[in-house]
């Protein structure tokens, strides 16, 4: 069974800053092993800091319909490592923690 369909904790997910005059929302995502964002949408390119070392799995989806995913990826995460994520368009993404101890990144 693939990824995105089995039934996994969500992560926790709390947002620190929002300016919808800047269009900036920062978030906290925290994620045991084994949880999971859900799929969700992404609009705009961001950045993502991770607090801890750790691995992710991520799934990326052209829409919310879409039975599977067009990329997969499995990343290893360093603290305080930034990357980028550009979206394009926009896509649809799932993040699951697939690493042994907590997974914590801010988001912006």
């Amino acid at each position: 069974m693939a990824r995105s369909k089995r039934r996994s904790r969500k992560a926790r997910v709390r947002v620190l800053f929002k300016s919808k005059r800047l269009n900036k929302l920062v978030r906290s995502v925290e994620m045991k092993s084994g949880e999971s964002t859900g799929r969700h949408q992404e609009k705009y390119d961001y950045v993502v800091i991770p607090l801890t070392d750790g691995t992710m799995h991520v799934e990326i989806f052209e829409s919310a319909l879409s039975e599977k995913p067009t990329k997969v990826e499995d990343l290893k995460l360093k603290a305080l490592r930034p990357y980028l994520r550009k979206v394009g368009r926009g896509i649809y993404i799932n993040v699951t923690n697939t690493g042994k101890g907590k997974l914590h990144i801010f988001k912006d």
